[in-house]
């Protein structure tokens, strides 16, 4: 049976990676809402580009964030051992 949706004339791979950007797109929504605190309205209102913009700002400080805790965490261990 034929899907409405989907062109026959889609590939095996052309739907795998139109899967695959709608799940990125979603991931990306879904961490914006949790971590940044924004709603799925600001999210659906944004350009493309600000939103990819605005999530990679977010990857960067979590990974800074995680970065400078595992730090305190090594500092703390040294500290505790002296």
């Amino acid at each position: 049976m034929q899907s409405f949706f989907v062109p026959s004339s889609e590939t095996e791979e052309g739907r795998k990676f139109r899967v695959m950007k709608w799940q990125n797109i979603m991931t990306q929504q879904f961490q914006m809402v949790y971590y940044a605190n924004f709603s799925y309205a600001d999210i659906e209102k944004m350009a493309v580009f600000e939103r990819r913009w605005l999530y990679e700002k977010l990857v960067s400080t979590k990974e800074e964030e995680k970065e400078a805790r595992e730090k305190s965490i090594e500092e703390a261990k040294r500290k505790s051992q002296k």
